[in-house]
């Protein structure tokens, strides 16, 4: 008995029969007309169908604007439809995006407004079609319920999406035609896959758009808006769209002549590249932890370390966070070469393990992972999580976790010293840490490594040194295996010369390389030799006595 033929069944959405010319939307604080005023810029943005915009732009370029009256067009175009307008906070919606958007709504369409829901609701095309043709001698009631029964009006909702994950739950029961993220460089990508799950309300046409300024705290270029939208991007996603060429001097006949002379003379020079001008050659990163990490200085082609190079392994493990390691080799001269990396979710310890005994060498004499969860024990077998990876054949050490001193041994690292010979070219100038080109993931959590906004608003308090907690599994990692291999760097501290052929012999004296005990553990028993040694000192000179001074010898008399 065959199977019965099952007609594919296609959604075919209401015919928008109603051609109703998208009004003319006049800013009322200036008596401008939008669509007069348009700029190039702006008219490319709207003549995009991608589904995704992203505009990474200057102050005052109209780039809020353009995506403001984007939601007026698709609430004026579908029955119905249904929108966010996002911030990351409410309080900075009713300062900034609320009163952009009440400017230049015309206050005919506005047919409610919801001041503690933030829902505004809009007529349509099709709503004004109604009223034209007889709706608007009904009673207010009775015209309000023919305007919801076919759909005449729209609705734009005000949201934040700060908070936790939970938090934003709220969207859950949401069906959404669009939606626009204003200052998107505040959010990540978890925003926006959450709301991409709601974009699903027919006809629509579910489209979002995402303005942003450069951020002073992450390089374009790892922003998740460029390696998303940009198609000079590895992991460019289709139908998708952006741009950054967008300066303040494309909107200048909507700006006070004198906005932008003003700005020069009161910006910081790095804020106004970043900000105003566009000069990228001149935009700083302000937050960033490693603001001398270079691609010319710290990274090189991938190539094997040397064979007698001792090698270690750094772990910051996870289970819905990912296990990250990474794979290092020590110069007996003191550099820390790092030439691979691991980063995997929800994987159990056993196939952790299999990767790493597959890697492990009679070289790889050091294994550090974190000191906190290290410990942590299995509620069922009681075994902590560095028993189970000493149980399958990796015998990982526990690091100090404690963060600012493993950021600075970090930093003493990339340090470049002009004097060091460089372990792989032999030339004179180098870090004492390199990085293997191979490592994309390792670079890009150490561009965005920075430091944690300010979490309050007075400048009376200095700022706390914390660490904003996003994709730093690497960099952990890394400071798991210099707190535990590597030894603090001192001051005036002599290096020998060395090259990646070979390395000189130990010498006594002061400590110039790391030294190891019979077990591959580090030997500090030379450090000690060297701190009980009397200190010489310079034996005590006889004093001459010097005769008692009188008042004859001073020449004063007695009867003076």
């Amino acid at each position: 008995m065959s199977n019965p033929v099952v007609e594919d069944l296609t959604y075919q959405p209401d015919p928008i029969d109603i051609r109703v010319p998208f009004p003319e939307i006049r800013f009322k604080k200036t008596g401008l007309i939008y669509q007069q005023s348009i700029t190039e810029k702006q008219k490319v943005f709207h003549a995009r169908d991608d589904k995704f915009r992203a505009v990474q732009a200057m102050i005052g370029a109209g780039k809020s604007a353009m995506a403001t009256i984007e939601s007026f067009r698709h609430s004026w175009y579908y029955r119905s439809n249904f929108g966010f307008i996002i911030r990351k906070t409410i309080p900075q919606a009713n300062i900034s995006a609320i009163p952009d958007l009440m400017d230049v709504c015309p206050r005919w369409m506005i047919i409610s407004w919801n001041k503690t829901d933030k829902c505004l609701e809009l007529l349509n095309q099709y709503g004004y079609e109604f009223l034209k043709n007889g709706g608007e001698s009904l009673r207010k009631g009775e015209q309000y319920d023919w305007l919801q029964e076919i759909g005449g009006t729209s609705q734009i909702i005000f949201t934040s999406f700060e908070g936790t994950v939970e938090a934003l739950e709220k969207w859950a029961s949401s069906n959404l035609g669009w939606y626009f993220i204003d200052q998107a460089e505040q959010a990540d990508e978890s925003i926006y896959v959450k709301l991409n799950e709601r974009m699903r309300r027919m006809p629509s046409a579910r489209q979002a758009w995402f303005i942003a300024n450069f951020s002073r705290d992450i390089p374009q270029q790892s922003g998740w808006l460029w390696r998303f939208f940009s198609e000079d991007s590895p992991e460019y996603r289709e139908n998708h769209w952006y741009t950054d060429d967008m300066p303040t001097d494309a909107n200048a006949k909507n700006l006070p002549p004198d906005y932008k002379a003003t700005l020069k003379q009161t910006m910081h020079p790095d804020d106004y590249a970043r900000l105003v001008s566009g000069d990228k050659d001149k935009m700083r990163m302000s937050k960033s932890v490693f603001p001398e990490l270079s691609d010319d200085v710290h990274f090189i082609e991938h190539q094997e370390p040397p064979p007698h190079w001792y090698r270690g392994i750094g772990l910051d493990p996870g289970l819905s966070n990912p296990t990250a390691f990474v794979e290092c080799a020590f110069s007996p001269n003191g550099d820390v070469y790092i030439y691979n990396e691991y980063e995997e979710k929800n994987r159990a310890v056993s196939d952790e393990a299999m990767v790493l005994r597959n890697l492990i060498t009679p070289q790889h004499i050091f294994f550090f992972m974190d000191g906190i969860d290290g410990l942590k024990r299995n509620k069922v077998t009681m075994t902590s999580l560095q028993a189970e990876y000493i149980a399958h054949g990796i015998p990982f050490d526990l690091a100090p976790r404690e963060v600012v001193p493993g950021v600075q041994r970090i930093k003493e690292y990339l340090k470049f010293d002009p004097k060091r010979i460089h372990p792989f070219t032999g030339k004179q100038g180098a870090p004492r840490m390199l990085i293997s080109r191979r490592c994309v993931k390792l670079r890009r959590a150490l561009m965005l490594y920075r430091f944690d906004e300010r979490k309050t608003h007075t400048i009376f308090e200095n700022e706390p040194e914390k660490f904003r907690k996003y994709q730093d599994h690497l960099v952990d990692a890394v400071r798991f295996i210099l707190a535990g291999a590597t030894l603090p760097i001192g001051a005036n501290q002599e290096m020998p010369t060395y090259s990646a052929s070979g390395a000189p012999r130990a010498k006594e004296g002061p400590i110039t390389q790391l030294q190891y005990n019979s077990q591959g553990h580090l030997d500090f028993s030379h450090v000690m030799r060297f701190a009980k040694e009397p200190v010489p000192t310079e034996p005590k000179k006889p004093t001459t006595s010097r005769p008692r001074q009188t008042s004859w010898s001073r020449g004063i008399t007695a009867n003076a």
